[in-house]
């Protein structure tokens, strides 16, 4: 009988390898039995590069695998095929934080000046990004200027500006943005006060 043949039942364990060990056998017989034993239970132990047997392995390996499961512990710690579904899988198959984001639908910051001039741009969805750009200028009395942003906008730009003049009379005309001038790179304005205006500008597009 070898390993894997023996019995839980004592009297069901008459031989080793052919080896004789019921009742009355030949003394000799033990000594080989033994020996032969040993060897046979030698072929059990851990072998280097391989894992021992344990429960959790052997159920992981009785189980049957199907489309769109995979293998997780329950409450009682054993081990049961859990439900994905093909949302879930898209998002496991992201190669990237940015591809998981967009398979969420979560926004990504995708790039940042912050600086001035400087701007902040979002990304939504596989190629749109939504961009806030602002900074400063600086314009002498009845002349126009204009201002580029830290980085274009992807499509198109809408900004808006205000100026404070350095005079104690109240202000009549705030520099402003020249009509049909914004673009994705920058804008024009324009000062039509007597003094210089210096002042902040802040630009909303996508």
């Amino acid at each position: 009988m070898a390993f894997t043949d023996w019995s839980t039942n004592p009297n069901d364990n008459t031989s080793i390898a052919g080896i004789n060990i019921g009742e009355n056998c030949p003394a000799g017989n033990i000594n080989n039995a033994l020996r032969e034993m040993m060897a046979q239970l030698a072929q059990w132990r851990p072998v280097a590069g391989y894992q021992p047997a344990s429960e959790t392995l052997s159920s992981l390996t009785a189980m049957t695998g199907t489309a769109n499961a995979f293998p997780a512990f329950n409450a009682s710690g054993d081990i049961e095929l859990a439900g994905i579904t093909s949302y879930m899988r898209g998002v496991l198959n992201s190669v990237d934080p940015t591809e998981a984001a967009a398979a969420i639908g979560a926004i990504v910051l995708a790039g940042a000046t912050l600086g001035n001039p400087g701007h902040v741009r979002f990304k939504i969805g596989p190629s749109t990004f939504f961009q806030v750009a602002w900074g400063t200028f600086s314009i002498g009395p009845n002349s126009g200027g204009n201002t580029l942003y830290s980085t274009p906008f992807q499509n198109v730009s809408f900004p808006v500006m205000s100026g404070t003049g350095l005079v104690s009379a109240a202000q009549r005309n705030t520099p402003a943005v020249v009509s049909g001038s914004a673009a994705t790179n920058g804008f024009s304005f324009f000062n039509a006060e007597s003094y210089t205006i210096s002042g902040y500008y802040i630009a909303v597009g996508f």
